[in-house]
């Protein structure tokens, strides 16, 4: 394996790994490591998709922009509005433990569906120059 496909094949398992973590706490409802967990599955994901795009993601500020790009590329207002709406927030979360549940809730859906149509995104580009997750 080459060593872009490596780097996107690690990152899309880190994704993966605090994804399921994220799951196990929130289901204790400790919802601000939840919430971090889920912040490091987004940063792992975006990170992956910059590999596949040539960029480094390596900051906060960089993650946003790269929403924000990736949002204009792929005509998907949804993915920025979801960012903006949610995964900061969920972010903020980590370090002041502010959101209760039913607010844990409403942003927890929104950044389940960012994660997922990020995850498409980087299957599909992916497919797009000949390989998949699946190697």
């Amino acid at each position: 394996m080459n060593p872009v496909m490596s780097e996107i094949v690690k990152r899309k398992g880190l994704a993966d790994y605090y994804y399921d973590n994220y799951k196990k706490y929130r289901d204790l409802k400790k919802y601000n490591k939840a919430s971090e967990f889920l912040w490091g599955a987004l940063n792992n994901l975006v990170y992956a998709l910059g590999v596949v795009y040539g960029e480094k993601v390596s900051s906060h500020k960089k993650v946003k922009e790269f929403i924000n790009n990736l949002s204009a590329i792929c005509n998907k207002p949804e993915l920025a509005k979801l960012f903006a709406e949610s995964a900061e927030v969920l972010h903020a979360n980590f370090y002041h433990d502010f959101l209760d549940e039913d607010s844990f809730k409403v942003h927890e859906e929104n950044m389940e569906k960012l994660l997922e149509m990020l995850s498409k995104i980087l299957s599909e580009e992916l497919e797009k120059r000949g390989t998949s997750l699946d190697i």
